[in-house]
């Protein structure tokens, strides 16, 4: 492999032999960095608002890389954001400058790292890193042929200040810098390239366990680095861990409890979604005869496809029934609404459960939010907790209205709604 330096670009050439689709090249650009530091030098150096914005916006954001772009775009990053970040944590940007600086010195790291992955997936599609400057949402993530790297939390370690961070964010921040994530940035990116080559990820909370998992697992399995706590906690508690997982796997507001959040769960670890999916993946490895092809199929298997994606699950043998059956189970059991009154603009719901009083979740219904009905006031549940009464703006007769009262309604039991679908004309 010859390793190619151009500028703040470093591309990575692999001879892959009779790979129908080669990588001719796997280019890392980390441009993004440098401007940053210079806009941040004359942000710091100014009391001007209106200049320090012009700073970061022309020396920065108008510089920004394609995927510097792209990362913006899908963490929602604002130019106050980057502004308040600037103002708000001067010794933790210290601490970390040189250690961002040193992004192009991994590049030997990610060559070996994506030719350890070519000796389990030969033929991976093209794909592109970035190394851009965020506000702390991801440390890394992938978008169609891009890999998008957090540098301000990736290339971390334990010596970063992290004294400024607001309490409820620090202790989090400060165990992640801990493990010194820089030292294994060549391991995320294999991490991420997977996703690369992966289908879309799905809308459920099962079929997004596995995407993560695969692409874990293969990195790891790959690299031989080890992986995330989140799976080293699974692996030690899994009983337990599959156990609560095939109670909660259905509701479509558990997701943050498994994966990508800190919000609280019983085992107060995060990201245990990548446990579940890397425990299938290696069970559907280790099974396998062709051990090349069952990374294929663990990799180009589409997300979507239910059907694909139970098959795998109910393979590994964790749960205690197919996956099906464990869904058709849980349908039965989510709470339904029995009956709706309309008086004028106030609308009665009553439900088939005590519902949890605390949740409720309004969405747009199938004609979007063009037909939809908006909520003017709630007035809540009745000490039932089966009655639940909401009033609505002036509705036009003849004019079709609706709204979905959505799985964010949930019972005492914190079981889904299953969503109910108001029409009016």
């Amino acid at each position: 492999m010859k390793l190619i330096l151009h500028g703040s670009c470093v591309c990575l050439f692999m001879l892959v032999g009779s790979c129908r689709q080669p990588t001719s090249a796997v280019p890392i650009y980390t441009q993004d960095i440098n401007h940053y530091w210079e806009a941040y030098d004359k942000i710091i150096a100014t009391d001007d608002s209106l200049a320090k914005r012009e700073y970061l916006q022309t020396l920065f954001l108008d510089r920004a890389t394609p995927g510097l772009d792209k990362l913006r775009e899908v963490r929602n990053y604002t130019a106050e954001e980057y502004l308040a970040n600037i103002e708000a944590y001067p010794k933790f940007w210290a601490s970390i400058r040189e250690n961002t600086l040193r992004a192009p010195e991994l590049a030997d790291r990610i060559e070996a790292g994506v030719r350890d992955l070519k000796r389990l997936y030969p033929c991976p599609k093209p794909a592109s890193i970035y190394f851009g400057v965020g506000a702390f949402r991801t440390g890394g993530t992938a978008v169609d042929s891009f890999v998008l790297i957090g540098s301000e939390s990736t290339l971390a370690d334990s010596n970063v200040v992290t004294t400024e961070f607001p309490k409820d964010v620090r202790p989090a921040r400060e165990a992640y810098f801990a493990t010194n994530p820089i030292d294994n940035a060549y391991t995320l990116f294999v991490h991420e390239f997977v996703h690369t080559q992966q289908e879309p990820i799905p809308d459920n909370l099962p079929g997004r366990c596995l995407y993560e998992g695969v692409a874990e697992f293969v990195s790891c399995t790959a690299t031989g680095a080890e992986p995330y706590a989140s799976v080293l906690f699974g692996q030690a508690h899994a009983d337990s861990v599959w156990s609560v997982f095939e109670t909660e796997m259905f509701s479509e507001t558990n997701t943050s409890k498994w994966l990508w959040s800190n919000a609280p769960n019983v085992f107060g670890q995060r990201d245990l979604g990548y446990y579940v999916g890397y425990a299938i993946s290696q069970r559907h490895y280790e099974r396998a005869a062709d051990k090349k092809v069952a990374v294929r199929e663990l990799i180009e298997m589409d997300y979507t496809d239910s059907d694909a994606v139970d098959a795998i699950i109910d393979g590994s043998g964790f749960l205690s029934e197919p996956i099906a059956q464990l869904r058709a189970n849980y349908t039965a059991d989510r709470p339904i609404v029995t009956s709706l009154v309309r008086d004028k603009n106030t609308f009665t719901v009553q439900f088939s459960e005590p519902m949890d009083i605390r949740y409720r979740n309004f969405n747009y219904g199938p004609g979007g939010e063009s037909t939809s009905i908006w909520i003017d006031s709630v007035v809540g549940f009745q000490e039932d907790k089966l009655t639940f009464t909401f009033i609505t703006e002036d509705l036009p007769p003849g004019v079709l209205r609706e709204v979905y009262l959505g799985p964010g309604f949930r019972d005492v039991s914190g079981i889904s709604l299953q969503p109910y679908l108001i029409q009016v004309e």
